[in-house]
C-alpha cells in the first residue's frame, strides 16, 4: 500500500511538473511573437520625442513646462481639441443656405453644418439618427453636394418672383414634371430653368431630355388677379419641400415675410397703372355698323381679324398694338360678312404696349376717320362726344404712366411689364 502511495505522489508531480513546463514554453514562444510585432522604437513622449499614431504618422510632441504641466505641440494639440470639442448641431442633408425637405420654420433648421469640410463635402445623418440639442446621434457620413451655379445667374427675375432653388440628387424629368404640375396648381404664374450639364440654363419642359443638377423656379409675385398670398406662398415652399424629402435633394426658398411685402408693393403699383384706354365709335340708331364697311376700312389701316373676331393693329414682331371690337356680344365674322352693330370700341392696353404713345395717337386717328366715313360719332363710357381737348387730357395722363413704369423698371411692353400684365 505504501509504494502505491507513493508511486501516485510521483505521478501526480510528473504530471504537475509538465504542465508548468508546457506554460512557461507557451509564455516565451507568445513574447517573442509580441516581440516582432512591436519591434517599433517607441519613444518618450516625457522627453519630448514626437509622437506618432497607429500608422507612423507624426502627431507632435509632449513636453512637459517649467510648471510641470504637459504641453502638446504640433498636429496633436489640433487633433485632441477636434476630438474633445462637441459637435455644432445641424440639419442633415443641409448644404449652407438650404433646406433638405423640411419647413425652414422648424427649430433647428437655421443652423448651418460643421466648418471645415472638404470643398462639395457636406454632412448627412444615417437613418438610424436621433434629433438632438447638442450632437446629432447615430452615424455621419460625407456626402457629394451639386457644384456651384453658373456664374451666370438664372433667367429668372428676383423683382417680380419669388425664387426657390432645388438641388438634385438623382435628377429625374418625370418627376419635375410632375412637380411643376403641382406648382402650377398654386394659381399663379410660375418659370423653372434646370442647370444642364455644361453649365447653361435652360427652360424646364415635359419634352426635354436634358437632365439638371439644380433646378430654379419663379413663382410670380402678382398678376392681374392680385398679389401672391401667404397661403399661396405655404403651398410653393411646402410642395418643394415635400418632393426634396421623398426624391431626394435639398430647397431654398426666401425669407416670406419679405416676399408678401414685396408682393404687395408691386401689385400696388400695377394696379395705378394696369389702365385700358377705350374709344367708343357708335352709330345713329337709324344706321348701324355693317362688319362689310368694317372689314374694308379695317384692314385698310392695316389691322387683321385675329380668331376671337377682334381686329388687331399688330407690331413688327406681331404682338397687339391696339384692337377693335364690336361692343355687341357677337365677334366679327373673319371674312367681314353678316353682322351689323350700332357701336364697336377701340382699345388700347396700356402697360403690354412698348410705343404706347404713337399707337395712341394711331388709334384715335382712326377712330375720327371711322366716324366720319360711318357717319357715326366718338364717345366716352358714358355716352358723351369726345372731343381733342379730351384725347390731349388722356394722352399727357398717359405719358406720365409710362413715365412711371419706366422708373419702376418695368418699362411697357417690355418682358417684365408682359408678365405682369398677361
Amino acid at each position: 500500500m505504501p509504494s502505491l502511495t507513493l508511486v501516485l505522489v510521483i505521478v501526480f508531480a510528473v504530471l504537475i511538473g509538465a504542465v508548468i513546463l508546457y506554460n512557461y514554453i507557451q509564455e516565451e514562444r507568445f513574447r517573442r511573437q509580441a516581440s516582432k510585432m512591436f519591434s517599433r522604437h517607441d519613444e518618450d513622449i516625457l522627453l519630448g520625442e514626437s509622437v506618432q499614431d497607429g500608422n507612423g504618422a507624426d502627431l507632435g510632441t509632449l513636453q512637459v513646462n517649467t510648471s510641470g504641466q504637459n504641453v502638446l505641440t504640433g498636429v496633436a494639440q489640433h487633433a485632441i481639441e477636434a476630438a474633445e470639442a462637441p459637435l455644432p448641431a445641424f440639419h442633415p442633408g443641409r448644404a449652407p443656405g438650404a433646406y433638405s425637405g423640411l419647413d425652414p420654420s422648424a427649430p433647428g433648421n437655421d443652423l448651418e453644418p460643421p466648418d471645415g469640410l472638404p470643398a462639395g463635402i457636406t454632412l448627412e445623418r444615417t437613418p438610424d439618427d436621433k434629433d438632438s440639442a447638442t450632437r446629432p446621434a447615430g452615424k455621419i457620413k460625407p456626402v457629394p453636394v451639386a457644384p456651384p451655379e453658373a456664374e451666370l445667374p438664372p433667367p429668372l427675375d428676383p423683382d417680380t418672383e419669388c425664387i426657390a432653388r432645388l438641388r438634385l440628387v438623382s435628377p429625374s424629368l418625370a418627376g419635375l414634371t410632375a412637380l411643376i404640375a403641382s406648382l402650377r396648381r398654386i394659381g399663379k404664374p410660375l418659370r423653372a430653368f434646370g442647370l444642364r450639364a455644361d453649365g447653361i440654363w435652360a427652360p424646364v419642359q415635359a419634352d426635354t431630355r436634358s437632365t439638371y443638377s439644380v433646378v430654379v423656379f419663379g413663382l410670380q409675385l402678382a398678376d392681374r388677379s392680385g398679389a401672391v398670398n401667404q397661403d399661396q406662398l405655404n403651398a410653393f415652399c411646402r410642395t418643394l419641400y415635400e418632393f426634396a424629402s421623398e426624391d431626394g435633394g435639398a430647397v431654398t426658398c426666401p425669407d416670406k415675410a419679405e416676399i408678401l411685402k414685396r408682393a404687395a408693393d408691386l401689385d400696388a403699383f400695377c394696379l395705378e397703372v394696369d389702365i385700358i384706354i377705350g374709344l367708343t365709335l357708335s352709330s345713329s340708331d337709324a344706321r348701324p355698323f355693317t362688319s362689310e364697311a368694317l372689314h374694308g376700312l379695317a384692314s385698310e389701316a392695316g389691322m387683321v381679324v385675329a380668331h376671337d373676331g377682334v381686329y388687331e393693329s399688330r407690331d413688327a414682331v406681331g404682338r397687339n398694338r391696339f384692337s377693335l371690337c364690336n361692343q355687341e356680344s357677337e365677334p366679327f365674322p373673319t371674312d367681314g360678312r353678316g353682322v351689323t352693330t350700332h357701336a364697336v370700341i377701340l382699345q388700347l392696353d396700356v402697360p403690354r404696349v412698348a410705343d404706347g404713345l404713337a399707337a395712341f395717337d394711331q388709334m384715335s386717328q382712326l377712330a375720327f376717320d371711322l366716324s366720319n366715313r360711318l357717319e357715326g360719332r366718338v364717345v366716352d363710357a358714358k355716352g358723351r362726344a369726345w372731343s381733342n381737348d379730351h384725347l390731349a387730357r388722356d394722352r399727357s395722363h398717359l405719358a406720365e404712366l409710362y413715365a412711371r413704369m419706366q422708373a419702376r423698371g418695368i418699362p411697357a411692353g417690355g418682358e417684365r411689364a408682359l408678365r405682369l400684365f398677361a
